[in-house]
């Protein structure tokens, strides 16, 4: 063998755990395990290799898994089951995080990727090297901790009344569709932030970004919003709906609304400049802690198209 050559580890393949068991083993080698079911504790360390679970952690089983490189479990982790992961590289679930578990996960320098989402009433704390991808939804009643480095991209909803902290710290966030009812959610981007859709009634969302913020149709009514991009612009496609409100700082940059800001609602804004094509709400200025009313509905009426120039902000 050569001075520079690495060494080389046999796999283990362990089978299925079931029932009520506790293991607790570690190898130096990849490790293989078929299925952990019952209400198995299952503590699992790989100190130079991979650990595969080929299907499922299911109902009420515990899992605890360290791996030097990935971590892979091919289908999911079932109801009301706890699994901590700790690997050096990627994290993948093929399928869900399920109702009313609770999954802590890190990859030091990988990401993670949950295949389709994170499930109604669970638990989701994910710490990413690189970045988070779900491929659908975190569910409704659910709280999802996600920190990453890069990207951390959700393609559905975050849904009703879940709890929702994002942090990308050099990347950007993107929630495909809709932060939907009764939501709170805090998303926090070295990048861009873009919401899909809408932010949808009684939903609180605070959003701290380095460039851009968008959101794609509009805030819904009852839900608040402050919004703040460091260095971009803030734009909002099809306005504010009635008795919500936004906070809106782009000191740097514009606040654009495609739509109306309708009656009962209201904008609180600092920018460069300030594009709303309709206004029947209340619309205000903010200076050095005091706010000015630039235009109230029965204004609107007169002057449909709003743009206020850089020269009247602070």
């Amino acid at each position: 063998m050569s001075r520079d050559a690495k060494p080389s580890f046999p796999p283990f393949n362990l089978g299925t755990y079931s029932g009520e068991c506790l293991v607790d083993e570690v190898f130096d080698g990849d490790i293989t395990v078929d299925n952990i079911s019952g209400k198995c504790n299952v503590i699992l360390e790989s100190r130079h290799g991979s650990i595969t679970i080929t299907r499922k952690v299911e109902q009420w089983a515990q899992a605890n898994l360290k791996a030097a490189n990935t971590v892979t479990i091919g289908e999911g982790i079932e109801q009301h089951s706890i699994v901590q992961i700790i690997a050096g590289g990627d994290v993948t679930i093929a399928q869900a995080i399920n109702q009313s578990s609770q999954a802590t996960i890190t990859s030091a320098r990988g990401k993670i990727e949950i295949g389709v989402k994170v499930d109604n009433y669970s638990e989701a704390k994910l710490t990413a090297g690189t970045t988070v991808h779900i491929g659908q939804d975190i569910g409704q009643h659910s709280t999802a901790i996600i920190t990453a480095q890069g990207d951390v991209t959700i393609d559905g909803n975050l849904n009703q009344q879940a709890t929702v902290d994002v942090i990308s710290l050099n990347g950007a966030i993107s929630i495909g569709r809709m932060v939907k009812d009764n939501v709170i959610a805090l998303l926090t981007a070295g990048k861009t932030v873009r919401i899909g859709e809408k932010i949808t009634q009684h939903s609180k969302t605070t959003v701290l970004a380095q460039s851009d913020v968008t959101i794609g149709q509009k805030i819904d009514q009852y839900s608040a919003a402050e919004i703040t991009s460091v260095e971009g612009s803030i734009n909002i496609g099809q306005g504010l709906s009635g008795n919500s409100t936004a906070r809106l700082v782009a000191v740097n940059g514009s606040v654009n609304i495609g739509g109306s800001v309708d009656r009962g609602s209201t904008v609180n804004w600092n920018a460069q400049s300030f594009n709303c094509l309709h206004d029947g709400g209340t619309i205000n200025l903010k200076c050095n802690g005091h706010t000015t009313p630039l235009k109230t509905h029965h204004a609107a009426r007169a002057h449909p198209a709003n743009t206020v120039a850089g020269g009247q902000r602070c």
